[in-house]
């Protein structure tokens, strides 16, 4: 099957460096005034983009950078790191490609708040080696300020905030506290929403063409940041786990509160969870919704059941698993399945 088209968002990435060094490439230009749902979503994240991509290999790579390029070394597969840099702020974006040579098809993979997979999480590396061993790349990005993004306690970080001239330093005790939340602050003129997709979106500019498709499992708030990511970006099939319900069904729970992200109100005013599925099933070959109705974390029965049951029209897939987490064999099935 031919690589699924990106669609507007090439036009609106069109000034990304993908070899540059810089704080940031020039700005795109002017678009026309968006008129459908999913080109205003695009203008509302992408309309002044600067963002520059630097490509690194394990050769040439930065010193910082050699442990993430070796962290799934055990997988037996070539790595190669994409660092975003922007205009805005230098918290680091940073995204590992997982490669074996002769695999035809990419799967963008995003752990969500968990970063890195840990030990006891065998789902995860379990479906990435079944992806890596049967013609499948992965492409795996991370949410901001953990796993591959995790701060250095020596680092020295900043962001462009409203009214000031320059950057301003944060103090690593104020990322520590607003976590996500620091985003809030960055005097960037596209919504801040596009940190948490850039790692698995941008990258693609420089490798989407060397495969066949491209796919993307979340999971948690990568599932979450994942339903922003698949209605921007058409994926052939797009796997969402226990990363998200509609905003009257998130409030009857705290578990389901979630973070800065997942319920700002200056980005879900203008599109709410019902038009993000909307634009992800029209913008996706295929579609597919996983919530674990004992899931420990969040996103559970009773509410799972009621989001399948008010929504038949959607592939919504509840499943008596009892961890955060998926049946890697199932989802595995899923991506490579022929039939839609």
């Amino acid at each position: 099957m031919a690589k699924n088209p990106i669609g507007i968002l090439a036009v609106l990435l069109a000034s990304l460096t993908l070899s540059g060094c810089g704080g940031g490439g020039q700005a795109a230009e002017a678009q026309p005034t968006p008129t459908t749902n999913a080109e205003q979503l695009q203008q509302f994240l992408y309309g002044h983009n600067t963002a520059s991509v630097q490509r690194w290999s394990e050769p040439d790579a930065e010193r910082e950078h050699q442990t993430l390029l070796t962290h799934f070394a055990d997988l037996g597969v070539e790595t190669t790191l994409f660092e975003t840099r922007y205009a805005y702020t230098n918290l680091p974006q940073l995204t590992l490609l997982l490669s074996k040579p002769g695999n035809r098809r990419l799967v963008v993979y995003n752990h969500g708040h968990g970063g890195f997979p840990t030990a006891s999480e065998t789902f995860a590396r379990q479906l990435l080696s079944l992806l890596l061993d049967n013609g499948y790349d992965v492409l795996f990005a991370s949410m901001p300020l953990v796993g591959a993004n995790a701060l250095d306690p020596g680092g020295s970080y900043w962001i462009k905030t409203r009214g000031a001239s320059g950057p301003a330093t944060v103090a690593q005790d104020v990322l520590a506290m607003l976590g996500h939340g620091i985003y809030e602050y960055i005097d960037d003129p596209d919504h801040y929403m596009h940190y948490f997709i850039d790692g698995a979106l941008l990258p693609l500019q420089a490798i989407e063409g060397g495969y066949d498709a491209v796919s993307y499992v979340g999971l948690s708030d990568g599932g979450g940041t994942g339903l922003v990511a698949c209605s921007v970006h058409r994926f052939e099939k797009c796997i969402l786990v226990a990363g998200f319900l509609p905003d009257y069904l998130r409030v009857a729970s705290t578990a389901d509160v979630g973070d800065i992200e997942q319920f700002t109100r200056s980005f879900y005013q203008r599109f709410d969870v019902l038009d993000l599925m909307q634009l992800a099933k029209q913008n996706s070959g295929l579609l597919v919704m996983y919530l674990n109705r004992k899931d420990p974390c969040c996103f559970a029965d009773p509410q799972a059941s009621e989001f399948q049951r008010q929504f038949p029209d959607y592939n919504i897939v509840v499943t008596d698993l009892d961890i955060h987490g998926f049946d890697a064999v199932e989802i595995f099935n899923v991506l490579s399945a022929s039939d839609h």
